[in-house]
């Protein structure tokens, strides 16, 4: 089930934060549920309007989520609904799982930020063109 609940925003919010390993400050996000527990979920953050908006996903380890159905909500809301043009996404280089994530969904890797995590460490830009996503209906 996915939902897009504005009382659950801050939980949800929260929840990503958690597994990604860094606070989402004023972020929308979507969910995905299954039997009344969360086990997916999509945050959206630094909207630049009409341009940009920074993705960031999380995800159970192990639990089925990934369906087209969900894909095209997660897509729709920054193509469709905020009308910007690119989706970002910045990955650590040691989260392989991400990274193939993004590219299987049609990123693109658009170069490397250095010393941009709170740990020092780099992050990887990826990207995705409104023109590029597949899961548009």
């Amino acid at each position: 089930v996915l939902f897009r609940s504005f009382d659950r925003q801050p939980e949800l919010a929260a929840w990503i934060a958690i597994r990604i390993g860094s606070p989402l400050d004023d972020c929308k996000c979507i969910g995905v549920e299954r039997d009344g527990r969360l086990i997916a979920g999509v945050g959206y953050s630094n909207w630049t309007p009409s341009v940009d908006i920074r993705m960031h996903v999380a995800a159970e380890h192990g639990e089925p989520w990934l369906s087209r159905k969900a894909l095209q909500a997660f897509f729709y809301y920054p193509f469709i609904e905020l009308g910007v043009r690119r989706v970002s996404s910045l990955i650590l280089p040691s989260n392989s799982r991400s990274i193939r994530l993004s590219e299987h969904l049609g990123f693109k890797s658009e170069g490397r930020i250095r010393e941009a995590w709170h740990t020092g460490d780099d992050l990887l830009l990826y990207g995705l063109l409104k023109r590029e996503c597949r899961y548009l209906p």
